[in-house]
This record gives C-alpha cells, structure tokens and sequence, in this order.
C-alpha cells in the first residue's frame, strides 16, 4: 500500500504542519509506504504519481480561514483531473493545524473539496490540531480533567492512520464501479463571459 502525503503548509519540512505528519508516519510505520511531498517546494505532482498512490493525505496550515496557497495551487493544476481514475474512489484523509482557530471550518471544506474530485473520505479521517489545543493539553488539570477527552490530541492520529489502512485494503479488494457525472476536461479555464456592450440611457 502506497500512501501519497501532499504538505500544502507554507512552512514547508520546517513547519507546525511538518511536524505533525512526521508523527502520522511514525505511526504507519511499516504498515504502508509512505512518500512526503511538499507542494511549496516540489510543485504539483504529476498525474502518474498520482496515480500510483493508493490513498492520499491532505494537509495544510490555516492562513487568513483557509489552506495554504500551494494547496490551493494544487487544487487549480489538477482541476481537469476531477473524476479521474487517479482519484475516483481512492481513500483521502485530511491534517490541517491552526494557531487557535478556523482549522475546523478548513478541514470541513476541504473535505467537501476532495469529495467533489472524486475521492473517499472514511470516517474519522479529518484531524485538526491547534498550538491552543496543545497548550491545554500540557497543563495539570487537563492530566485529570475528563472535559480534555474531548480536545483534539497528536494520539488520536492512530485513529486516522487505522481508519485510512482499513478503507485502502477495503478499496482494494472491492469491485464498486464508481460512478462520475458529466465534466468537460477540455479547459477549465475557458471565458464564459463575453464583454457585452453598455447601453446608456
């Protein structure tokens, strides 16, 4: 099992983002191969390296209530590939971190964002975890407050990785025949709109 990790953080191998998918890959381990790809410094990948991979993990930093600009970037370059056999039905799982807050809202549109590719996103296969929530979590009372069960923590990534091997090794062995609806791959950038004359009056 090959599983493709896309960093659409700004802060590249050195960031918040960064040290959080390292974590995730510890707790793969040997489970998949796993290749790290930063999007800030290697661009988009190709449609063949895309491809090869059997699941996806998306992640970013929160910036400004969204993504980062190189996932963003990403999303644009691969627009003619939505419903492409590349992505259709391939498991996803989202990591965004954040400061104190909108990671929330990032992780949910990215979600809708990855649905409408094509892919498949299995439950608890979104993550957000943010310099607060780690502030928290670090102070005596959240050691023995059971109100902290409820806050995000780096561990609750084993949910994630489990979650996200169960649904490759489901993909694999199924023979679901997913269905598209119509897209015009042909330029997604064409003009729709047409200077129109102005009437005065």
């Amino acid at each position: 099992m090959k599983i493709l990790v896309l960093d659409g953080s700004l802060g590249s191998n050195s960031g918040n983002t960064s040290q959080i998918l390292t974590y995730l890959e510890s707790l793969i381990g040997s489970r998949a191969s796993v290749e790290r790809w930063s999007l800030r410094d290697r661009g988009t990948p190709s449609r063949e390296t895309l491809a090869s991979a059997d699941a996806f993990v998306f992640s970013s930093g929160t910036y400004w209530d969204s993504w980062g600009s190189p996932l963003q970037k990403f999303f644009e370059d691969s627009t003619p590939l939505e419903g492409d056999s590349c992505f259709l039905g391939k498991p996803a799982a989202v990591i965004t971190s954040m400061h104190s807050v909108g990671g929330k809202e990032v992780l949910n549109r990215l979600h809708g964002v990855l649905n409408t590719f094509g892919l498949f996103i299995p439950p608890m296969c979104g993550f957000t975890y943010s310099f607060a929530n780690h502030l928290a979590l670090e102070s005596e009372r959240a050691q023995s407050d059971s109100f902290a069960d409820d806050l995000w923590r780096l561990e609750d990534l084993s949910t994630v990785v489990d979650n996200l091997l169960l649904a490759i090794d489901l993909s694999q062995n199924s023979r679901a025949a997913w269905a598209t609806w119509a897209i015009d791959h042909e330029d997604a950038n064409r003009l729709w709109l047409r200077e129109r004359p102005i009437s005065r009056r």
